[in-house]
């Protein structure tokens, strides 16, 4: 691997060492399979994240002692550090159980603005018992998986249906205005009908779904994107990426669609009032209030709101995020 990577601030997998057979990944305790160590565990479900997003992402390591460790994990699940240990004493043993490589770039630096640790959230049967700032009710876990969008319609996608084939694309809908963050736990909207072609895709990524294939609906969407690339066709809707989002969302990692929406709406080059931006940051914002680890909340916070501050600088949502940030 690169040991002088340029890898986004995004996604950071949070990794807690608990001890040798016990660790937790983004706040949920993973299972050690038999002969590894928690240590491979670990970084197994961080190379996982990786190969979603087809790059190296950051990995925040602690031990038991507390020393945590930067790094940077790639989708065969090499590791380098990326920085230097904190704290870093010399008779401590690091994650690796080795010698450093060779001197990685240092991570980028967080935002700077300060940033309140946020309190513990509520279990998920609590939450809509909860009042947040605005008064706006914490979503609810969704009772039923998000289908892929491939009626085309705006709106809350509909429950898949076992066994049925994909709709057909239908007309774009007509432009919608931002309608003030009332209810943020309505799923992710539908996105505007693409072209024949992309038409196919979505299509093929959809009975994926249908079938319980997350993964091969995973490979077609990502498949779609790498297809571009190599025909040096950029995708200037976000569209594949955007299909990226819902699939992995599906599959229970809201901190990485959060990041592949935004993503999205950088593909489009998004000027304020930008409607489909605009419905791509609320789709954002909904993945992000399905994260359960409150760090990882607190640091994909910062860029939901850049998502916002790029469509509809001043949007309501800007508000309630940073309330629920606190």
């Amino acid at each position: 691997m690169d040991t002088d990577p340029v890898v986004p601030a995004w996604p950071i997998v949070h990794i807690e060492l608990l001890s040798d057979d016990v660790v937790r990944v983004d706040g949920e305790e993973i299972a050690v399979p038999p002969g590894d160590s928690a240590r491979q565990a670990a970084l197994a479900k961080a190379a996982e994240t990786a190969r979603l997003l087809r790059r190296p992402v950051r990995a925040e390591a602690v031990e038991p002692n507390g020393t945590t460790f930067p790094l940077i994990v790639a989708a065969d699940a090499t590791v380098t550090e990326a920085g230097e240990p904190s704290p870093a004493p010399a008779a401590r043993r690091r994650l690796l159980g080795r010698s450093r490589s060779a001197p990685a770039k240092k991570a980028p630096s967080r935002p700077s603005a300060p940033v309140p640790t946020i309190p513990p959230a509520p279990e998920p049967d609590q939450r809509n018992n909860a009042a947040p700032a605005l008064g706006i009710p914490t979503p609810p876990t969704p009772a039923h998986p998000i289908e892929i969008p491939h009626d085309r319609q705006p709106g809350r996608p509909h429950t898949a249906a076992k066994n049925t084939s994909p709709v057909a694309p239908v007309a774009p809908p007509t432009p919608r205005h931002s309608p003030a963050i009332t209810h943020p736990e309505d799923e992710p909207e539908a996105f505007t009908a693409p072209g024949t072609h992309a038409s196919e895709r979505v299509a093929q990524v959809a009975r994926a779904v249908q079938a319980g294939d997350l993964d091969e609906a995973m490979a077609l969407a990502v498949s779609w994107e790498t297809d571009q690339e190599a025909t040096a066709t950029p995708d200037t809707s976000g569209l594949a990426r955007e299909v990226q989002a819902y699939v992995t969302l599906l599959t229970g990692r809201p901190e990485v669609a959060v990041g592949l929406f935004v993503s999205a709406i950088t593909m489009r080059k998004s000027t304020p009032g930008d409607t489909e931006a605009i419905r791509l940051a609320d789709n954002a914002l909904y993945s992000w209030l399905q994260v359960p680890d409150h760090r990882s909340r607190t640091d994909l916070g910062e860029l939901v709101l850049s998502a916002y501050a790029t469509t509809t600088p001043g949007h309501p949502a800007e508000q309630f995020i940073r309330g629920h940030m606190a």
